[in-house]
């Protein structure tokens, strides 16, 4: 079986933000039982990729795409966030919604296009805080703890993505590991 391979576009491990995101899902993973996992925006899925350099490879094809439409002086792609929700997907059990940034737009709608992928369900831009499989009559409940964990201004877990992380996610969470990183900005320019 070919591995799976996803984009993301993580907080610079620098930031604020991703020190704010990497302690509430690793406090919320402790006190919940489920799965740790890097801050993230997942961009895109099922990179029909056959190994971990073909991966990079399409990424890098990729990025170049998203220059060549949204402008060569690019520097990354904003993560704007503004609320909590809940769902009953198991990889969206808590997320954080995005308040829908036009350039992330944009970057999905170019992923889809470069990987041939238009039919598939609208893109739902958020930051996962919690996976995992809860009852709904008890995710009012979850939603409030999580709640505690974050900073009053939801907005201060934003972040400017300047990179697209490739992470294998074959199998479980566990065996979840990133294989490349592509800039998003062109070689030698930075924000």
């Amino acid at each position: 079986m070919a591995p799976k391979y996803t984009i993301w576009l993580c907080p610079p491990a620098a930031s604020p933000a991703h020190s704010k995101l990497a302690a509430a899902i690793n406090s919320l993973s402790a006190t919940l039982g489920g799965p740790r996992f890097p801050p993230h925006a997942t961009l895109f899925s099922r990179i029909p990729a056959n190994s971990d350099s073909d991966a990079v490879e399409q990424v890098s094809r990729y990025a170049a795409e998203l220059r060549r439409h949204l402008g060569s002086d690019l520097a990354g792609v904003p993560v704007e966030v503004d609320s909590l929700a809940t769902s009953d997907n198991f990889y969206q059990c808590v997320v954080l919604k995005e308040v829908g940034s036009a350039t992330l737009a944009a970057a999905s709608a170019v992923a889809r296009e470069h990987w041939a992928a238009t039919d598939r369900p609208p893109f739902f831009p958020h930051v996962s805080l919690v996976y995992g499989d809860h009852p709904p009559a008890k995710m009012a409940a979850l939603k409030e703890q999580v709640s505690r964990v974050l900073p009053a201004d939801l907005a201060s877990l934003s972040y400017v993505a300047t990179e697209i992380s490739i992470f294998t996610t074959s199998g479980p969470c566990e065996q979840w590991h990133e294989v490349g990183r592509v800039s998003i900005a062109l070689e030698g320019k930075s924000g």
